[in-house]
């Protein structure tokens, strides 16, 4: 697995504006201390499908897989735009000791990953991504690039990159504090920074100052009550009776898809916490189409796709499953 750095630009140096908008007008979004690049592509990876990571591979819809990780490493948050792997950091295997001497870096920091596995490290720290459904647009909050408060703590930011551009569509400090008056590191550890995930349209943000709607299409930025999310947002769990043929007590569902599919795990009938395997259950069909090669493993989902993102198919949960 290669790896390479994503540079990173002084604003100084290549000055732009970019700001996102809210239900009043433009938000006070000031161009980032360090302007970040992010690549562009107008041959994307297979968005579409059921996408999940198992043992370094990334398994995208149409049947190819992307390396993703190694024995050494396993992939935090991750998320499918454009045509590369969006991954908040590293974090190491359960069953491999922390010698303390790892090379993972961060924890928030960013990676993209191309389709051969070769790895750019971006200088840019995050606090957590999601995607829309197509992969075009991908949502993050910035931990790295903005304006720093007095103690040297940089604002947080919302970003929204066009994956066809790569261009930053929104770029909003709104909800994040002002760093005039905040102290950033005692702010951001007691609020929960987090993109949901993508719904309705608009990606749904948690900022240091309640939820806002962030519209990838026109920028606009707004302020909503937390309570008004979508009530099938992806990030939600997931209600789906069981189809003909298997037992509701062996019936997780984990996931649904642009296209109405259901993605859950089903079980083997060889007792409690007997080992699963993923299935996709289009809508209105009778019988669930198995994935074979996910069965027994620890898969994970692309964040804000899913209630549940990391599913041990070995001792799958069967008592969260709808009876």
């Amino acid at each position: 697995m290669r790896r390479r750095r994503y540079a990173a630009a002084a604003a100084l140096v290549v000055p732009f504006a970019l700001a996102g908008c809210t239900e009043d007008g433009p938000a006070d979004a000031p161009a980032p201390v360090v302007e970040p690049s992010w690549p562009a592509t107008d041959a994307p990876l297979a968005e579409s499908g059921l996408v999940w990571w198992a043992d370094g591979e990334l398994h995208l819809g149409d049947g190819s897989t992307v390396p993703v990780g190694g024995p050494d490493r396993e992939p935090g948050d991750l998320v499918v735009g454009g045509d590369r792997v969006w991954v908040r950091g590293w974090v190491l295997p359960a069953d491999l000791p922390d010698s303390g001497a790892d090379d993972l870096g961060p924890r928030d920091a960013l990676h993209l990953v191309d389709a051969s596995g070769d790895v750019d490290d971006t200088d840019v720290e995050v606090a957590s991504l999601a995607a829309s459904p197509d992969g075009r647009y991908v949502a993050l909050i910035d931990l790295t690039s903005g304006e720093a408060d007095r103690y040297g703590t940089p604002q947080a930011a919302t970003v929204v990159v066009d994956t066809r551009t790569g261009e930053e569509v929104v770029r909003s400090t709104d909800g994040m504090g002002d760093p005039a008056t905040d102290d950033f590191a005692a702010l951001y550890p007691d609020v929960e920074l987090e993109v949901r995930g993508f719904a309705d349209g608009v990606f749904w943000i948690d900022t240091a100052e309640g939820t806002r709607t962030v519209d990838p299409a026109d920028g606009r930025v707004a302020a909503v009550d937390p309570g008004d999310e979508p009530e099938d947002a992806p990030w939600q769990e997931t209600v789906a009776p069981a189809p003909n043929g298997v037992d509701p007590a062996r019936w997780l569902p984990l996931q649904r898809l642009a296209d109405g599919t259901v993605v859950a795990v089903v079980a083997d009938a060889s007792g409690s916490g007997g080992a699963g395997v993923l299935a996709t259950c289009a809508a209105g069909a009778e019988q669930c189409t198995p994935v074979p090669e996910s069965a027994g493993r620890v898969v994970r989902l692309p964040a804000g796709s899913a209630w549940d993102a990391v599913v041990d198919l070995g001792e799958p949960r069967w008592d969260a499953a709808p009876r």
